[in-house]
């Protein structure tokens, strides 16, 4: 997503987290009475200092929803930066065909066969060296002896993009601890 329009929907955002906090501040005024509130419907008066802190517990819920999805916008804290160019350069050029996860299941993979590799494979990816994954991504898949319909792209990459994608691509085949395997 480009910044531009990231930036273009925080006012919505802001507006739907100030939305849900106002609709759960009033939903106590106009939902019917619940088993829960008729404990209290005999005390006619509410403290003041519970509507205030409500107020405040559903201000204080609409800042953190705000946050957690501008955060979600802007932050990626566990790729490192070649990992960032490498998705950068994966989303444009492989994601067609191997996916967001790297499953080979992206939108363009259903109209090949054979279809795309498994880059989340953890046994299959732990036993290919960047080198050999740099060489399909740069040579195709026919440079490989795999299949002819990957293109290469070492015509459009350099190779530092190469190792780029390399890094990223690590990233999908994680073992159980979080750790990439190599």
């Amino acid at each position: 997503m480009k910044r531009s329009s990231i930036l273009f929907l925080f006012p919505a955002i802001c507006a739907v987290a100030i939305f849900i906090g106002c609709g759960k501040q009033s939903k106590s005024v106009h939902s019917p009475v619940s088993s829960k509130d008729t404990v209290h419907a005999s005390d006619s008066t509410q403290h003041p200092s519970d509507s205030t802190q409500q107020a405040a517990d559903t201000a204080q819920h609409a800042a953190d929803t705000t946050k957690q999805a501008i955060d979600s916008l802007f932050i990626a804290p566990t790729l490192t930066y070649e990992q960032r160019e490498g998705k950068y350069i994966y989303t444009k050029y492989c994601n067609v065909c191997h996916g967001d996860q790297g499953k080979g299941d992206g939108f363009n993979s259903y109209n090949l066969d054979p279809k795309p590799g498994d880059l989340s494979d953890v046994h299959y990816m732990s036993a290919l060296s960047d080198e050999r994954i740099m060489q399909a991504i740069r040579d195709g898949g026919a440079g490989i002896n795999k299949s002819p319909l990957m293109p290469s792209w070492g015509g459009r990459l350099n190779k530092d993009e190469l190792a780029y994608v390399v890094a990223y691509v690590r990233t999908f085949a994680q073992d159980t601890t979080g750790k990439t395997q190599q």
